[in-house]
């Protein structure tokens, strides 16, 4: 029934057989409409994952070679193309609509929240004091009297502190408009660097319609819109299904993809799909006020031997590498890209009693059953682009922001519970993150299922404070590693607990606004990057009339 629309999103338990139904839709497709097909991954490594799971099923697939060439099986619709998405979104891509354009007939977006995120980076500048001092210097002298009337410290700090990650501007559209000659001068000169040389095809031409942001540390620019439509293969393509984990909230694709948001409404799933896996969500501070975050990254910091010497995986996600110096100092394992499968392999050893820190790496790494039994969510995501900095400071209390953090949260848990079968606790350190959760008007942003389990989270700290008060002797890291034996011990009463308040999981209603404001938003923006300025500012007043209800965000 849903074989024919345009856009679709697809989504399944992790553990489910995503990859192999991806699969066989573009095979289908393949056979059915003499056309080629192409399935994205978010990075190398799944990539080769669906390869593998591909040959084991007999379906054909290709790849990328060294000569970085499109393989004649793919475009003789032989083969199912699997690529990285930064292969597909890039200023000299292959699928470019001023290049050999190729006719797609399906493309399959695996983990497209990740995608999302990879799109967003190959479609900006990011250009750092560091490499490209020339390019620098001259945006620093061209919007010097701009940035100046911005803030005159922040500016200052901008010029004589080579790390301060806060200190940041983002120069006033006005004064970015006038000077968008210059601007294109200056990069066009430097477009052989290896900081503008990718994106430069893509946005050149774009420039005017951009926002650019400049730190202490480098320049930001990116475009008000993803200008996908560069990519005739992607966005001309048949179908496009996007495939997303159950327990992620997809509203937010409206605004990057452009899909229409009786797709996101309309998701297709299994008739009799339930939530999977077992995760025990805890959050310390609510037990008591002595669990504070410090005494947690000790607690588990600390290397640990479990009851009847079982090792269990213990992972921290933390947001930045300075939150990762008190988890060292404890005896953690500090992963950074260059010792990232240094650490997944000794998640993978039978004995591991130091936990593992990832800074600010919350998809991408699947840490299954023994992997990770403790996952630690240390402090909330933060936001690495000075875009999101600004949107985030300026409109602190927005939906849109609340969604964008609560996105990066999913995918967080999401980590550790990799099937039916598995299970593990999460835990929640870190002021910012527990408040932020504990927000009633953040809560509703959560995928159901993520919801609930925070409720039942919230239900056994109640019983864990109970019996802090009601039992003589009971410290509070007691009453804590108590309700964690339960988990890990696979106590039964813990088990048929979680099994019956999971099955009274209420269905969603919350989303609605949120999905016709981004719909909405889309509109405006797709109204102006076509050129019709009136027609945009008509629907830019009723989105304010709609759903601005302070005047920050009126302003903004």
């Amino acid at each position: 029934d849903r074989k024919d629309d345009k856009n679709l999103i697809l989504k399944l338990n992790t553990g489910k057989g995503k990859t192999i139904i991806g699969l066989l839709i573009l095979h289908s497709k393949m056979n059915s409409l003499k056309k080629p097909v192409i399935y994205i991954c978010p990075n190398n490594y799944l990539v080769k994952q669906t390869v593998k799971q591909a040959k084991q099923f007999g379906i054909k697939t290709c790849t990328i070679g060294s000569d970085r060439q499109l393989p004649m099986e793919f475009i003789n619709a032989e083969s199912i193309l699997v690529i990285t998405s930064q292969y597909m979104f890039h200023g000299y891509s292959k699928f470019e609509k001023s290049r050999n354009m190729v006719n797609c007939g399906a493309i399959v977006i695996d983990d497209s929240h990740a995608v999302v995120d990879n799109i967003r980076q190959s479609m900006k500048f990011f250009i750092t004091k560091e490499h490209s001092k020339a390019i620098y210097e001259s945006f620093i002298e061209l919007f010097e009297d701009s940035l100046k009337t911005q803030g005159l410290g922040t500016f200052e700090d901008i010029k004589n502190n080579l790390d301060d990650e806060e200190a940041y501007l983002c120069v006033p559209y006005w004064s970015w408009k006038d000077k968008i000659e210059q601007v294109t001068a200056i990069l066009s000169k430097n477009k052989d660097s290896s900081e503008v040389n990718y994106t430069w095809p893509i946005l050149k031409d774009k420039l005017i319609d951009s926002d650019c942001f400049i730190s202490s540390t480098g320049i930001e620019i990116i475009p008000y819109r993803l200008p996908l439509e560069k990519f005739s293969t992607f966005s001309n393509s048949d179908n496009k299904i996007y495939m997303s984990a159950t327990i992620s909230e997809d509203s937010i694709m409206i605004k990057e993809f452009g899909i229409e948001k009786e797709s996101v409404q309309l998701p297709l799933v299994l008739d009799i799909e339930e939530w999977s896996g077992e995760k025990m969500i805890i959050t310390p501070a609510k037990i008591s006020d002595e669990l504070t975050r410090t005494e947690m990254v000790k607690y588990f910091g600390e290397p640990w031997i479990h009851q009847g010497g079982k090792q269990i995986g213990k992972v921290a996600l933390t947001p930045s590498f300075p939150r990762t110096k008190d988890w060292e100092a404890y005896g953690a394992f500090v992963l950074n890209s260059n010792n990232l499968s240094d650490g997944i392999d000794y998640l993978s050893l039978n004995e591991k009693p130091r936990t593992v820190a990832f800074a600010n790496r919350y998809d991408g790494i699947d840490l299954p059953d023994s992997m990770c039994r403790i996952l630690i969510m240390d402090s909330i995501p933060k936001f690495e682009s000075l875009e999101d900095k600004y949107i985030s400071d300026t409109l602190p209390n927005s939906s849109l922001v609340s969604l964008r953090k609560i996105q990066k949260i999913e995918q967080g848990i999401g980590r550790s519970v990799r099937g039916e079968k598995d299970f593990s606790a999460i835990i929640f350190i870190g002021n910012d993150l527990v408040s932020f959760i504990g927000g009633k008007e953040n809560k509703k942003y959560f995928s159901r299922y993520t919801k609930q389990q925070i409720n039942i989270g919230d239900m056994i700290s109640d019983f864990g404070k109970e019996e802090l008060t009601s039992v003589s002797g009971k410290t509070p890291i007691m009453v804590l590693s108590g309700l964690l034996n339960q988990l890990l011990g696979r106590d039964t009463g813990w088990k048929k607990f979680y099994e019956e308040q999971m099955n009274k999981t209420p269905c969603d209603s919350n989303t609605k606004s949120v999905v016709d404001r981004l719909s909405d938003e889309r509109r405006f923006m797709d109204e102006y990057s076509n050129g019709n300025s009136e027609k945009s500012v008509n629907l830019i007043q009723k989105y304010i009339d709609d759903y601005c209800d302070n005047d920050l965000e009126r302003g903004y």
